[in-house]
């Protein structure tokens, strides 16, 4: 049988995502919180047009920015196996060690 959606994709995947480390000013500041990233994975599995939607500020934008320079992901493919561009969405947690 067909699949019903022409064109799908299978997901992107990341495997190696190290969490951004926190800041002086962010543990000073006791900050805790969910930080929601957006951008897009390209063909090659890299993360690019990477945008912060709720900044936290404290020096953790570009913490956050950096790490995610360093992920490793695989690329969302189609329905030939053909790696394609994606939108991608990251929920990054910062929770202080008690």
């Amino acid at each position: 049988t067909d699949h019903p959606a022409k064109g799908a994709v299978s997901l992107a995947r990341c495997y190696d995502t190290p969490m951004p480390p926190y800041t002086k000013e962010a543990r000073k500041a006791g900050f805790e919180g969910t930080i929601t990233v957006k951008g897009k994975m390209t063909v090659d599995g890299a993360l690019a047009d990477m945008k912060i939607v709720n900044p936290p500020g404290l020096g953790l934008d570009d913490s956050i920015l950096k790490t995610l320079k360093k992920w490793k992901c695989n690329p969302a493919t189609d329905n030939n196996g053909k790696p394609v561009e994606t939108k991608v969405q990251f929920d990054v947690k910062f929770a202080l060690k008690r």
